[in-house]
């Protein structure tokens, strides 16, 4: 019987290896999660952080006792957001952030830096801008067809997200209103 040379097999098994390495890999992880959704996870995981942070530090700066109150409504509102979406994340192996972003960061200190009127303005002009980005980041996932659970915690979450774009611009027409009784707050506008 016929065998082949030792340096033959080496090469022979290398070249099965080379191929299996070089064979598409699936888009699924081992954990049930593709690229696309474990990105989602962590971009999802910094926006609750960051309604969690800005509805802190609002809840102790804000003049205004709706901006307080919205602010607190957010930070309850994403802490419970989080904590659904780590559960999703710990199912499949996926280690969320812990932190802010370096410019979520950023933008968080700078809003320390007003006071006031000013203070509530800023805020608010945040929050749009925040629930705006949320919301097409979540209505991109919602349109993704992937893990089921993940999808029933975007649709969920989009009808939140919504709900809270809708009270900032309730709150903020309610301010503009104040200041057009009292020219003195509205010439305290922040820098953006």
């Amino acid at each position: 019987m016929w065998r082949p040379a030792a340096p033959v097999m080496a090469l022979a098994l290398s070249l099965v290896w080379a191929l299996a390495c070089a064979a598409p890999v699936p888009a699924q992880t081992a954990e049930g999660l593709d690229r696309r959704e474990r990105n989602f996870l962590n971009e999802a995981a910094i926006l609750n952080l960051t309604e969690m942070h800005a509805g802190k530090l609002a809840e102790d700066l804000a003049e205004n006792e709706g901006v307080r109150a919205l602010a607190r409504r957010f930070a309850i509102s994403h802490a419970t957001a989080h904590e659904r979406l780590r559960a999703i994340a710990q199912k499949h192996g996926v280690v969320l952030p812990d932190g802010l972003d370096a410019p979520t960061h950023e933008q968080i200190v700078e809003m320390q830096t007003f006071t006031g009127p000013a203070f509530d303005r800023y805020f608010l002009s945040f929050q749009e801008e925040t629930h705006l980005r949320a919301l097409k980041l979540f209505d991109a996932q919602a349109a993704y067809q992937g893990d089921e659970g993940l999808h029933h915690y975007v649709e969920t979450t989009l009808g939140q997200l919504n709900d809270h774009l809708r009270a900032v611009e309730q709150v903020t027409a309610a301010i503009a209103r104040t200041q057009d009784r009292d020219p003195q707050q509205s010439a305290e506008q922040p820098p953006r």
